[in-house]
């Protein structure tokens, strides 16, 4: 009976470590302006993200990941990333309006991973785009 809640008490004091050992953070490894419309007074800018797991494990099915999207501190959205194979990727794309008067190179957008499931403690580095 000890041995058992000894084996117990171990796999239960293993259980996180393993969990935390599992996971497979995605990046940013691309964000461009792909197209830029103008309506009146208003420019769209199309920004193309390209979110690879550059690892060589496969994702978890359960995996709850997002891409947030973020313009001077503020959360503007999140795109869902479905669960990524050894070197595969994901390309979602946003779309940002500003006055059409406003200067070239002063919008940045921050795009960092955020890992939902499973909890993570590692994190990629934050991705930005320019326009």
């Amino acid at each position: 009976m000890k041995t058992i809640l000894t084996a117990l008490l171990f796999l239960a004091a293993a259980g996180p470590a393993a969990a935390a050992s599992s996971c497979i953070v995605p990046s940013v490894a691309t964000a461009n302006v792909v197209n830029v419309t103008r309506d009146g007074n208003l420019s769209h800018y199309r920004v193309a993200i390209n979110i690879t797991n550059a690892t060589g494990g496969t994702q978890a099915s359960n995996t709850l990941q997002f891409v947030d999207i973020y313009h001077d501190r503020q959360k503007l959205d999140a795109i869902g990333i479905p669960p990524l194979h050894p070197n595969g990727s994901y390309k979602a794309y946003y779309t940002f309006t500003r006055s059409s008067d406003a200067g070239d190179g002063t919008t940045k957008l921050h795009l960092p991973i955020r890992m939902v499931q499973p909890v993570c403690t590692a994190t990629a580095p934050a991705a930005t785009v320019t326009f």
